[in-house]
């Protein structure tokens, strides 16, 4: 149990050590595909602004419409729309804002777009449209809000161009946004201000779409302290859009434990399989003692052993008189007895059909005849004639220079003494 434990506790602290060397391999790479993540946008955005400056206008009277230019009525505006303030020429984005979300939603999920808008001094374009918008539409001029929002100068400035803004709470739905502003010139005039709204929670999606793909561990963290980095995020104004990506210590600890567990586990289930085919390889599988064939393996060249050779009385006749099934009962009965004295230094052999061999440490002969007074006492079967089954045994010791086989022959002498002499008994030879 206690090298479980010890290793069990080892291999948490080496997969937690490898894991944090892995994140801290990988920092660069989450920073740069984070930046790579918002150049992304950036690009789709321009490529928008350049549709923008071709895009042909059309005359509108105030109203809703859908992006398609129909006039809403009874239309569906789920796929978006726009809100013509007054009667001018209005340009048509339908194609464009399409292509646009369908960038984005490529590399972005779509239910962390709040929704992606277009605003002119006369009319303000939605995908998705939402119905505050019309509300809002009708409170304020949308374009001059999205000028003072975000200090947007009216003519074209080579230092003033994208903002992505830190995380708000946007005031009429309370969600908690991060918006992707673009204003677009048209001769050095700004003519409209292109707007992506991403849910809070957008960055620590990609976090998580990123852990999935690179088997890291990275969590959004709110301060920076130890195992944390700044990452900045391009074409922000202030350290307050900077990320603090850190290792989410509660996922890797909990990765840590379950590759330790299994992977005790499978040493557990590897020692017991081990010494399941081990049993059956080396013992008998009537009795549960070693087998006689794999003797040598353990003794051949051994020395200063004990033996005691032992014999059930009368089998043959217990078998004949009684059946196989009740010999096989006495010998499963004495073998029970047998195995208790199997340890590390003593060892049970079925050495014959109901012969059995027992080798031991070294000891003196009163202790060696005792044990084998134990063993024959302690037998207690009992056939149908109300006999007691009886064993007898022969006992000697290895002597000096001898080989253990030279012994064995001397215990099997020793055995048919006792049977000579009368059955039941303990012989020393």
């Amino acid at each position: 149990m206690k090298k479980s434990i010890i290793r069990f506790l080892s291999l948490n602290i080496i997969f937690v050590l490898c894991m944090i060397l892995y994140n801290y391999v990988h920092i660069n790479m989450i920073e740069y595909d984070i930046k790579n993540h918002y150049d992304r946008i950036i690009s789709a955005s321009n490529e928008f602004y350049q549709h923008y400056l071709n895009t042909e206008v059309e005359n509108k009277e105030p109203g809703i419409y859908t992006l398609s230019g129909d006039k809403h009525r009874d239309y569906d505006l789920s796929q978006g729309g726009f809100i013509v303030s007054e009667k001018s020429d209005v340009p048509n984005l339908n194609k464009y804002i399409n292509l646009l979300y369908k960038d984005l939603t490529s590399f972005i999920d779509k239910d962390k777009i709040k929704t992606l808008s277009v605003v002119t001094p006369t009319a303000s374009f939605f995908l998705p449209f939402y119905p505050e918008y019309v509300d809002l539409d009708e409170k304020f001029n949308l374009f001059d809000v999205a000028i003072e929002k975000v200090k947007i100068n009216k003519k074209y400035s080579t230092d003033h161009n994208i903002t992505i803004t830190h995380d708000y709470i946007e005031r009429y739905s309370n969600d908690h946004l991060r918006s992707i502003i673009m204003p677009v010139y048209v001769e050095k005039n700004l003519q409209a201000i292109l707007m992506i709204d991403l849910k809070f929670g957008h960055m620590e999606n990609y976090i998580k779409n990123y852990n999935a793909e690179n088997l890291t561990q990275y969590e959004r963290r709110k301060q920076h302290n130890f195992f944390t980095r700044y990452i900045t995020i391009p074409y922000t104004q202030n350290k307050l859009s900077n990320k603090v990506i850190g290792l989410n210590w509660s996922k890797i600890l909990s990765i840590s434990l379950s590759l330790a567990f299994v992977i005790e586990l499978i040493v557990h289930l590897s020692i017991f399989i081990k010494k399941s085919l081990l049993s059956l390889i080396i013992k008998d599988s009537m009795t549960g003692c070693y087998r006689r064939n794999i003797f040598d393996f353990y003794y051949k060249n051994k020395s200063n052993k004990s033996l005691i050779l032992l014999d059930i009385d009368h089998f043959k006749r217990i078998n004949d008189q009684y059946g196989h099934d009740e010999g096989d009962k006495v010998i499963k009965c004495l073998a029970k007895n047998l195995n208790q004295l199997n340890s590390n230094s003593t060892r049970v052999f079925r050495w014959g059909g109901e012969e059995f061999l027992i080798v031991l440490p070294k000891l003196s002969k009163k202790a060696l005849l005792n044990k084998a007074e134990s063993i024959r006492t302690n037998l207690d079967y009992t056939l149908q004639d109300g006999s007691r089954v009886t064993i007898s045994l022969g006992v000697t010791e290895q002597k000096r220079e001898e080989s253990i086989f030279q012994a064995i022959y001397r215990a099997d002498i020793a055995l048919y003494q006792s049977k000579y002499q009368g059955r039941n008994k303990s012989m020393y030879l």
